[in-house]
C-alpha cells in the first residue's frame, strides 16, 4: 500500500567535500504504527535508496522509535529483539562489557561513546546502516593515506579498544568524520556492520537509561 504524506519542503544532502549528494523531500506522515505504538504527524523524508544505499530497501526506522525500550541486535540470527524491560539490570557483569552512552543534542538517539584509538580517547559511533567501518582521516598524516577507486585508507595498523574489547585493524578505511557534537574528544571511528557482525550488542534505554551492553563469553 502507498503511504499517505504531506509535502513540506525540499532540502539537499552533501558529500564531505561540500558537493551536493542528492535531493531530499521533507514530508509529514499523518499516521503510522511501529513496534505497537501509534504516531501522528511525524516529520520524515523521501529519499532515493538507490543513491544512499548499496542495499536498497523500502524505508528506514530510526532509533527514536526505540526510546524507552531495550533492544538487542543479533547479527548471527538476523534478529532485532525489542523489550520494554531493562537488560542492564539483569545482566551478569562477568558476561558483558557495559558502557555508558553519550547524549548529544543534535544526535539524541545515536550510539556514541568514548573509546581509545592507539591509546588516545576518541568518540566512537556504532552505525548498523554502514557496510564499512571508517576512521577519522584527520587522525593520520596525509603521507600515510592511500586512495584508490574504492576509497581512502591508512597505510598502517590501528589499535581499537573499548571496555574489555581490544583489536587491531590493518589498512583501515578513512574519511572525514564531521559530526555536530559537543565533546572534548575528537570523532574517532564509525563502526559499521563489517565489525558489528562479530558482536552481540544490546542497548538499554528503559527508565531514562542510556547504556550499551556487549555480551561476551566468560
Amino acid at each position: 500500500n502507498l503511504v499517505e504524506y504531506n509535502f513540506i519542503d525540499t532540502s539537499f544532502t552533501y558529500h564531505p567535500d561540500g558537493s551536493i549528494r542528492d535531493k531530499v523531500l521533507e514530508i509529514i506522515i499523518p499516521y503510522f504504527n511501529v513496534f505497537d505504538k501509534d504516531y501522528y504527524n511525524e516529520e520524515s523524508a523521501l529519499v532515493d535508496w538507490n543513491t544512499f544505499s548499496t542495499n536498497p530497501f523500502n524505508g528506514l526506522i530510526g532509533l527514536k522509535y526505540l526510546t524507552d525500550k531495550s533492544f538487542t541486535l543479533d547479527n548471527e540470527s538476523k534478529q532485532l529483539i525489542i523489550s520494554s524491560e531493562s537488560i542492564a539490570e539483569k545482566i551478569d557483569s562477568n558476561k558483558a562489557v557495559i558502557i555508558d552512552l553519550l547524549n548529544f543534542a543534535y544526535h539524541p538517539y545515536g550510539i556514541h561513546f568514548v573509546g581509545e584509538i592507539n591509546n588516545k580517547k576518541r568518540i566512537f559511533y556504532f552505525d548498523t546502516g554502514k557496510s564499512h567501518t571508517a576512521l577519522n582521516r584527520d587522525l593520520f598524516p596525509n603521507e600515510k593515506i592511500l586512495t584508490d577507486k574504492s576509497g581512502s585508507f591508512y597505510d598502517g595498523k590501528v589499535n581499537i579498544s573499548f571496555g574489555k574489547i581490544n583489536f587491531d585493524i590493518e589498512y583501515p578505511r578513512v574519511k572525514s568524520l564531521k559530526r555536530n557534537i559537543e565533546n572534548n574528544y575528537e570523532m574517532g571511528i564509525e563502526i559499521g556492520i563489517d565489525i558489528l557482525k562479530y558482536f552481540l550488542i544490546s542497548v538499554d534505554r528503559t527508565n531514562n537509561k542510556n547504556t550499551m551492553i556487549i555480551h561476551i563469553d566468560e
